[in-house]
């Protein structure tokens, strides 16, 4: 009930800024609050537009009319935009003007401030905060729903996590998690990933006897 309470509080906190956005927006253009929504409604369009061809590169400029406009799009139109935009990662072209920003990401916590979040926005968070070096930070986001409908997902994506605290030679951290991976997971890890955490280990010193 309490994790209910915060959800709904949460919500209610985004819901509101988004309003205040859009009423400023509205301000500005002069535009009106149905041709707002209709805006929302054409963005739904665009998204399944995407998705039927592919095609992520109008959904970034999708994407920053709706911070732009303070718009509260469906859940169905932010789960397939995030879709969209996952077949764009890694892609080097066209991304010069979007710098060191991670938009898929983005969305996904856009998504998670106004519905429940799901496996996909979770785990493009994880791989998100991993990409950027943040194994602390992935596996904090991990835990907090490991009491959750989610909890499952946990298992699936703590091994990325194990890789980069060994290729940071974070050897506590690591067997840290490698033992909560063990004791809690029920996926066996790989045999690349097992033998990639123990040559680590062994780099760092820790089956010298001395």
């Amino acid at each position: 009930r309490l994790k209910n309470r915060k959800k709904e509080n949460k919500m209610s906190y985004t819901e509101r800024k988004l309003r205040e956005r859009r009423d400023m927006y509205l301000e500005a253009t002069n535009l009106t609050a149905p041709q707002h929504r209709l805006a929302t409604v054409l963005l739904a369009h665009l998204s399944d537009h995407c998705a039927k061809t592919s095609n992520p590169l109008p959904l970034y400029v999708g994407w920053e009319k709706v911070l732009e406009a303070g718009m509260m799009p469906m859940e169905r139109t932010l789960s397939t935009s995030l879709y969209v935009l996952s077949l764009d990662e890694g892609k080097e072209s066209d991304r010069s003007d979007k710098g060191d920003r991670d938009v898929v990401s983005e969305v996904a916590m856009f998504h998670d401030a106004l519905y429940e979040p799901t496996e996909k926005t979770i785990a493009l968070l994880v791989k998100s905060l991993v990409g950027r070096g943040d194994a602390a930070g992935a596996e904090a986001l991990l835990e907090s729903i490991a009491d959750g409908p989610l909890a499952d997902l946990r298992h699936r994506t703590t091994s990325p996590i194990l890789k980069l605290y060994c290729e940071k030679g974070e050897i506590d951290a690591a067997l840290r998690l490698y033992h909560k991976m063990k004791h809690t997971s029920r996926v066996v890890m790989e045999a690349g990933t097992y033998s990639d955490f123990i040559a680590a280990v062994a780099e760092n010193g820790y089956f010298r006897s001395d």
